[in-house]
């Protein structure tokens, strides 16, 4: 496959500069821009801004659609992350969509979900056990963190220990 080779084109002393109340000194915009015209055509996602490929036979990518799906049903999204974070450390997960929705409502979980100070987690309220409706609770994030470090360095060290 050959390199693509910018060049200066040679119209761009003529081409308009859209989105721009008055126009720059210099549109240093095509000034590099590609020579042939049909390079990226079709190529493209066709959401601003997205440089990714499109589906096959479609115009938007699986990143957009994704996007635009985690928009319009956020608690699915979160509720999807959740059950891949318990899946990943091996907890079990008993909470079903209809009850993660009524918990969402209940909670306003999705105004305060969030990975910074000040924003909220969900947590389990006994970690031996999974997650369920009875066993999560909403609690701010640097909570959370604490209690799960308090955890961790306070459980009773196992009995039977192999190496000895």
């Amino acid at each position: 496959m050959d390199p693509i080779k910018f060049e200066p084109r040679p119209d761009w002393q003529t081409m308009p500069f859209p989105g721009v109340a008055k126009e720059p000194s210099f549109p240093w915009r095509y000034l590099f821009a590609p020579v042939t015209e049909d390079l990226f055509t079709g190529q493209v996602c066709k959401h601003h801004g997205c440089n990714n490929k499109p589906r096959k036979g479609r115009k938007d990518c699986t990143v957009c659609v994704n996007r635009k799906h985690r928009i319009k049903n956020p608690w699915a999204y979160y509720f999807h992350l959740l059950k891949l974070s318990a899946k990943k450390r091996n907890i079990d997960f008993n909470l079903t969509q209809e009850e993660f929705r009524a918990f969402c409502d209940q909670t306003d979980y999705l105004q305060l979900v969030g990975r910074s100070a000040g924003q909220h987690h969900i947590d389990r309220v006994d970690h031996f056990k999974g997650y369920e409706i009875d066993n999560i609770q909403l609690m701010e994030s640097t909570a959370n963190v604490g209690k799960g470090n308090r955890e961790r360095h306070h459980q009773p060290p196992n009995q039977e220990s192999e190496l000895f």
